[in-house]
């Protein structure tokens, strides 16, 4: 009896037991229902928050658009309205438009390229040309050749040198200065604007001015060829004797040149930075050019500047055909560059910008700055700020636009968002390295 008793507590016991650890469990299941419908609500309103913010983000982005598309209408507009009134007062604006511009060679690699590096290229021609009013007002025992390049960098000289002529400074320009070039369209501009009396058909040009003799070349706008390397080669005499009669005064020659790029040349131990051409004719009349200067002033916009050699400039781009050759003039655009090489004992002056700390590439021409310094001196670099983001507007908003005016052409773009950086100092280092155990093999194989 006792022990039936024990087992009916027992089975007592076990039932309470159950009984709590089912009403637990029940706790427990409500207790969690209760919290993944909380944390579904909590969730719910995470995604309607996160929901809400893209369609705020959504319409601040047309909105953004819309005031872009406004102020696109806007300006056309007033744009459209001066061209007309421009026209209207006066016939002849559009021709100094096209002057200024050079759009009148827009059917051509000069005209095609008018456009990089827009103004930029008028900052540099400013300083190139104070340059030059610098040495008139310091040495007045000296008269002065400027030498001028072809392309598109050395264009805005000429509308610069038509200003100063026109200024305070017109009697030392006239009595001490020529300009000798193979620029076609500068040369040009200087006809129209450098002339005693711009309005009169009849006036001369203020300055001394003789074109290069030679083959034009209408894919540049430049005169080249072989009568133009023989003529440079006299050119001292013929400032002696024909330019400038008297002898109580040096002439010396100023010669401004560019490139398509310029490379960096460590040859001598040290880092220096020549100007590569490919053009037919280009390579040997700006070699010519270096040869008889007295002084040579590299001008460029900075990112035309790289840390690249030329081997590696040509490797990057994909161009593999030789100078001078029927391949070359089969298939022009895959040309390779050369270097113009520069005596280590003629002065060089570099003439470009810099970025300061707002801009992409700060770091390259800060780098760059230090290197052209040790390279020609502090008194042989000019390289100012230049803030290429005030001249894009919207560039914040879209930075994408800042690399494309740094950088205009498309293949060479592609390949530095690929990671084929020429403006990067360790990419450059481990490029070359690659590209000479490359050049090595190919000569082994």
């Amino acid at each position: 009896m006792g022990n039936f008793i024990n087992f009916t507590n027992i089975v007592s016991i076990i039932t309470v037991i159950a009984s709590a650890v089912s009403i637990i469990i029940a706790v427990i299941i409500i207790r969690g229902t209760i919290k993944f419908w909380e944390e579904k609500k909590g969730l719910a309103a995470t995604e309607k928050e996160i929901a809400e913010l893209k369609l705020e983000q959504m319409q601040k982005e047309f909105d953004l658009r819309s005031r872009y598309l406004d102020q696109t209408k806007i300006v056309t507009n007033e744009i459209s309205g001066a061209i007309s009134r421009n026209l209207i007062d006066d016939p002849s604006w559009l021709d100094r438009f096209m002057d200024e511009t050079g759009a009148t060679y827009s059917a051509s690699v000069y005209g095609k390229r008018i456009g990089h590096f827009f103004y930029e290229k008028k900052f540099l021609a400013k300083l190139a040309v104070n340059r030059i009013d610098g040495y008139l007002r310091k040495f007045p025992n000296k008269r002065y050749c400027v030498l001028i390049d072809s392309g598109t960098t050395m264009y805005p000289i000429f509308s610069e040198i038509a200003k100063r002529i026109h200024s305070q400074n017109q009697d030392l320009w006239k009595r001490r200065v020529c300009i000798v070039t193979n620029n076609i369209p500068g040369l040009q501009f200087l006809m129209k604007k450098g002339k005693a009396e711009p309005d009169n058909d009849y006036s001369e040009v203020v300055v001394r001015c003789y074109i290069i003799p030679g083959k034009p070349l209408s894919v540049y706008a430049a005169i080249t060829g072989s009568e133009a390397i023989k003529w440079l080669a006299n050119l001292s005499v013929f400032l002696e004797k024909d330019v400038w009669k008297e002898q109580d005064k040096s002439v010396e020659i100023l010669g401004f040149v560019t490139g398509n790029y310029i490379s960096q040349n460590n040859e001598r131990g040290r880092p220096e930075f020549f100007p590569v051409a490919r053009g037919e004719g280009h390579v040997e009349i700006k070699q010519k050019i270096v040869e008889i200067s007295d002084e040579i002033l590299i001008m460029s916009p900075l990112m035309k500047y790289s840390f690249a050699s030329v081997d590696l400039l040509n490797d990057v781009n994909g161009f593999t055909i030789k100078r001078n050759t029927l391949e070359a003039h089969q298939n022009p655009k895959a040309v390779q560059y050369e270097e113009i090489k520069i005596d280590a004992k003629k002065k060089v002056c570099h003439i470009t910008t810099r970025r300061d700390k707002e801009h992409r590439f700060e770091r390259f021409s800060s780098m760059l700055n230090l290197h052209l310094e040790d390279s020609v001196g502090e008194d042989n670099l000019i390289m100012p700020e230049f803030s290429v983001r005030y001249w894009i507007p919207g560039v914040k908003e879209q930075p994408h636009l800042e690399i494309e005016r740094e950088i205009p052409h498309k293949n060479l773009r592609e390949k530095h968002e690929q990671g084929q950086d020429i403006w990067n100092q360790r990419w450059v280092r481990r490029a070359e390295e690659d590209l000479k155990r490359k050049t090595s093999d190919f000569h082994n194989s």
